[in-house]
């Protein structure tokens, strides 16, 4: 099982599958870390949430700014900018299945990684930086109290 970060897909589908087959990434037994941005900027947002989806169950995904950006034109408290790509996913039938997935996912991840069958203790946390500086800030801090405690 391999581990492989990415950040900023935004919409870029057919890079992110260029990508996927370069590293050989096995959707049954690897698992992406997923650095929010999903979705505009590119254009394919809705592929990209289609393919996302299908395999969320070997994904470790923050929310982005520009997936918080989809959710609240959604939910219409928001409007397209000049240079959203979000037109058709927000005609899609799809839609509200990929919304309230998204309205799911956390905006920070943290987890430990198993390397070569052994569990290791790591502090592996995830975060989109525009949205939560602070937050990761604090969280190493209380890493750093909690290891310092240990010793």
């Amino acid at each position: 099982m391999a581990n492989y970060a990415i950040g900023d897909i935004q919409g870029c589908y057919q890079e992110l599958i260029l990508l996927l087959d370069k590293i050989n990434f096995n959707s049954s037994e690897d698992r992406l870390w997923l650095c929010g941005d999903l979705v505009n900027r590119g254009p394919d947002s809705l592929k990209c949430l289609e393919f996302l989806h299908s395999i969320k169950q070997n994904c470790l995904i923050t929310l982005g700014n520009h997936d918080l950006h989809l959710i609240a034109l959604a939910e219409g408290v928001s409007e397209l900018s000049k240079t959203d790509t979000l037109q058709d996913l927000l005609q899609s039938r799809s839609l509200d299945l990929y919304v309230n997935w998204l309205k799911q996912l956390p905006l920070i991840q943290a987890d430990t990684l198993v390397s070569k069958g052994i569990k290791k203790e790591y502090l592996c946390a995830l975060i989109h930086i525009q949205n939560i500086l602070r937050m990761m800030i604090e969280l190493v801090d209380h890493y750093l109290v909690m290891q310092r405690q240990r010793y």
